[in-house]
């Protein structure tokens, strides 16, 4: 451990923090990260209503389709499993 202590010093010396992890609010890379970050949020967000509104489309199918058979016969058809 004590080999390590001065690479890490070097290493230290060598490689600044960003400006996020300085607290720089106002920097043009911060400005990027929340913007990369709000964007990727609503990508996220895209994709959740997507399976949502797919979800809710083969349900309502679904119903569609057990009331036309009901309608055709009068009978609930069998639950396939």
């Amino acid at each position: 451990m004590s080999a390590s202590l001065p690479l890490q010093a070097l290493i230290s010396q060598m490689v600044p923090a960003c400006a996020a992890c300085l607290g720089a609010t106002d920097s043009r890379q911060t400005e990027g990260m929340n913007a990369a970050v709000l964007f990727l949020l609503a990508v996220v967000l895209l994709v959740m209503v997507g399976l949502v509104l797919f979800g809710w489309r083969l349900l309502l199918q679904e119903q569609r389709n057990l009331a036309e058979a009901d309608a055709a016969t009068g009978e609930l058809p069998p639950c396939k499993g």
